[in-house]
C-alpha cells in the first residue's frame, strides 16, 4: 500500500502548525515539512500530551469533545507453555466471582504458532497495579488463578511476554474511552476537519465503532477521502 509513497521513518512530530495556507510539521530533529493538508492520527493520549503542540490550539468544539475522553489502562499478558494443560476445543477460560476482579479471562492463541499459550488481559485497576511489577511477579499471580482452576496440571510458563502502553510515548494508553460527561457526538466532532487543512483520525474519531483497529483504519479512510474530495469505495483500496 505504501508504494510510491515517500515514507520517513524516525520523524518524530513534535508540532503541527495550521492555517488557511496549509500545514507545517516539525520534528523533534528540528525538521519542518510542510503540505496543503495533514492527517493527524495520533492517540487521544499523545493529543492529551505535552510532547506534541497543535498551534493554533485545537477549536473549542474539538477540544471540549478531546477533554472528556481519556486512554485506557489495558495490558495483555502472554504466557506460553510446553504442553497444553487446558481442555481441547476450548478457547476461551473464564472464571467469574472475588477470585476473577484481575485474572477472570484466558483465550488460547496455540494456534497461531503452533506452541501452546494463553493470553490474558490486566484492565483498569489491575493495569494500573502492576504496572511496575516485575514480569515474574505478574506470571506468578496469573499462574495462581490458573491453579485455582486446574490444579498441579499447570506447569511453570517456558516464555512471559506483556505490552507497556501505559508507558509508551507514542500512545500513552491502549485506546481511549469515554469518561463520565462525554457524548457519541464527541467522537464525531473530533474528527471535523479543522481550517480545511487538518484533519484527526484515529479510533477515537470513529463514533460507530470506537476503541477498534477497524474504527483506526476507517477514520483514516475518511480523512482521506475529506483530503481527496472525493469518495474511494474502501473495498477498492484492499483490492
Amino acid at each position: 500500500m505504501a508504494e510510491g509513497l515517500d515514507v520517513r521513518l524516525g520523524h518524530v512530530v513534535a508540532s503541527v502548525r495550521w492555517s488557511s495556507r496549509g500545514v507545517t510539521l516539525r520534528t523533534s530533529t528540528g525538521a519542518e515539512f510542510t503540505a496543503d493538508s495533514a492527517v493527524v492520527t495520533v492517540p487521544v493520549g499523545v493529543l492529551q500530551s505535552a510532547d506534541f503542540a497543535i498551534e493554533p490550539a485545537l477549536p473549542e468544539r474539538h477540544a471540549a469533545a478531546l477533554s472528556r475522553l481519556r486512554m485506557n489502562a489495558f495490558e495483555k499478558v502472554f504466557l506460553r507453555f510446553s504442553h497444553r494443560f487446558w481442555d481441547e476445543g476450548v478457547y476461551a477460560i473464564r472464571q467469574q466471582g472475588p477470585e476473577g476482579v484481575w485474572w477472570h479471562s484466558w483465550y488460547d492463541l496455540t494456534a497461531l504458532h503452533d506452541s501452546p499459550t494463553l493470553l490474558t488481559f490486566a484492565a483498569g485497576p489491575a493495569a494500573v497495579a502492576t504496572r511496575e511489577w516485575t514480569d515474574a511477579r505478574v506470571a506468578d499471580s496469573v499462574l495462581a488463578q490458573l491453579r485455582r482452576l486446574y490444579g498441579d496440571a499447570v506447569p511453570e510458563p517456558v516464555a512471559m511476554q506483556r505490552t507497556a502502553w501505559q508507558d509508551d510515548p507514542f500512545s500513552h494508553g491502549a485506546y481511549a474511552y469515554m469518561a463520565i460527561g462525554s457524548v457519541p457526538a464527541d467522537h464525531d466532532d473530533l474528527a471535523e476537519p479543522i481550517g480545511g487543512v487538518l484533519h484527526l483520525a484515529g479510533e477515537a474519531t470513529w463514533t460507530d465503532d470506537p476503541a477498534t483497529v477497524p474504527g483506526a483504519l476507517l477514520s483514516g479512510h475518511r480523512a482521506a477521502e475529506r483530503v481527496l474530495g472525493r469518495e474511494i469505495p474502501i473495498a477498492d483500496v484492499w483490492s
